[in-house]
């Protein structure tokens, strides 16, 4: 079940925010001049044990407790950065893109990592798409599990074609809690390459 919590107001003076999760299932707030001390109303109590990281959306921060339940919060005074959340942006990206002049290297990984991902995430109204790069023309292979491993969906033996984006739609009926997905390439030559991308469903 979805918990809501307290609005939280962060005073950040226009400086980033870091937040950090802990095993003990509290998240912490910490500023650039904040190495011991952190924001007011900080630390956020998530409830038991914490194992996955929160995902930050929006002006909303989710975290799931170890027992299943999702607590939400929504963050005043918060703006927008570059690196809302483990590996980097709403995209998966784990880098803050640059834009300049020249081609960038071509890549020698199967599967572009940074250009396989899901959206949206999370995912509020039951559906959505796989977006999947390979360097290699081959099939990809998507399953999704929960939390215990069980496997809840997939998408099986799909064609993707060697630098062309492809998408995948997929129903996502489930309830609300963390989820995962193992997007596997495998390409004509015979290599393999795999990416883990962490699904969270409201509902």
């Amino acid at each position: 079940a979805l918990i809501d919590q307290p609005l939280v107001s962060i005073a950040a003076d226009g400086h980033p925010v870091v937040l950090v999760s802990s095993s003990s299932g509290h998240v912490f707030g910490y500023g650039p001049n904040r190495r011991t001390q952190t924001f007011s109303g900080f630390p956020l109590a998530v409830g038991g044990s914490m194992q996955m990281t929160p995902l930050m959306h929006d002006d909303r921060l989710y975290a799931v407790s170890s027992s299943g339940e999702v607590r939400s919060w929504r963050f005043s005074n918060l703006s927008e950065g570059p690196w809302p959340a483990l590996g980097g942006s709403s995209s998966d990206h784990n880098y803050i893109a640059i834009i300049g002049s020249g081609n960038p290297p071509a890549s020698t990984e199967l599967l572009v990592k940074s250009e396989t991902y899901n959206w949206p995430n999370p995912i509020r109204e039951g559906a959505t798409r796989f977006r999947v790069l390979a360097t290699e023309d081959g099939t990809v292979d998507i399953d999704v599990v929960d939390m215990a491993g069980g496997r809840v969906g997939q998408i099986a033996s799909a064609a993707v074609r060697a630098g062309v984006p492809h998408e995948f739609g997929w129903d996502a009926a489930l309830e609300s809690g963390l989820y995962f997905a193992r997007v596997v390439v495998r390409s004509l030559s015979g290599r393999q390459d795999s990416k883990l991308i962490k699904l969270a469903v409201i509902r």
